[in-house]
């Protein structure tokens, strides 16, 4: 495996997980990774046209529409978010 890949495993809904293996299963060449890759690429590029203000522990900044998210100040919470 290439060094540049990392891993990252994350819970969908049934319903989901089904139609995303039933494209897989129906379009030559596709895999579940390669799908994921896509849509991830896909959702990030439109996070990126936010402009939206960030806030964590120790700063607030503003994020300009069409660039990157500067880089985190910690970890990222793992898990459910409280009450779900």
């Amino acid at each position: 495996m290439s060094e540049d890949r990392a891993k990252i495993t994350f819970w969908t809904d049934r319903a989901t997980a089904e139609e995303i293996r039933d494209v897989v299963y129906w379009i030559s060449g596709l895999t579940v990774s390669s799908f994921c890759q896509e849509a991830v690429e896909a959702a990030l590029e439109n996070y990126k046209q936010m402009e939206v203000d960030l806030v964590d522990r120790k700063r607030s900044i503003r994020k300009d529409a069409g660039q990157p998210f500067p880089p985190r100040t910690g970890e990222v919470t793992q898990g459910r978010p409280p009450g779900t």
